[in-house]
């Protein structure tokens, strides 16, 4: 009790209200992390996703020069600038999260133009597995649901600086 404080707790009153825990992203999009295998090339996925998550796509050269990188993962972060679905001028959201049809999903990057949604999805290397396509096929179908603008879908390779087009 406070000091010299009027308010007596005993003149509130106290109600009682039940919560009903209940967990909302047992099912995700994205595959679990027990399926990726090695730890230290998913730490080292993890750290550059992290720093995907810093760069302002509309200030490029100068937000990749404050990162803590070495050169080598710069010179990659770096060769995502000339594709197709980084835009000048367009509204980037990243880590855009949702829940839809009972999963949770992330979205690394999504790229908004006048006329277009763009799903972007980061992995460190490899891209061409069903399941990332099928990742990206739930983000776009979400999308789909929330805007009436062109949606499409990338997946993007950090280290190989690939691109595919999800369909």
């Amino acid at each position: 009790k406070l000091k010299n404080s009027p308010i007596n707790p005993k003149d509130f009153e106290t109600i009682e209200i039940n919560v009903e825990k209940k967990r909302v992203d047992k099912n995700k999009y994205s595959h679990s992390i027990t399926e990726l295998g090695d730890e230290s090339i998913l730490e080292v996925g993890t750290n550059i996703h992290e720093c995907m998550e810093y760069l302002d796509f509309n200030d490029f050269d100068n937000s990749l020069e404050k990162l803590n990188l070495d050169s080598f993962f710069k010179n990659k972060i770096k060769n995502i600038k000339d594709k197709p679905f980084i835009i000048d001028n367009a509204i980037y959201h990243k880590e855009y999260e949702f829940i839809y049809n009972g999963n949770h999903g992330i979205i690394d990057l999504l790229v908004e133009t006048d006329d277009e949604l763009i799903v972007v999805d980061y992995k460190l290397s490899e891209i061409n597995k069903e399941y990332y396509f099928n990742q990206v096929r739930g983000y776009m179908e979400y999308l789909k649901t929330i805007s009436s603008k062109k949606i499409s879908g990338y997946l993007y390779s950090i280290l190989e600086s690939d691109y595919l087009k999800v369909e």
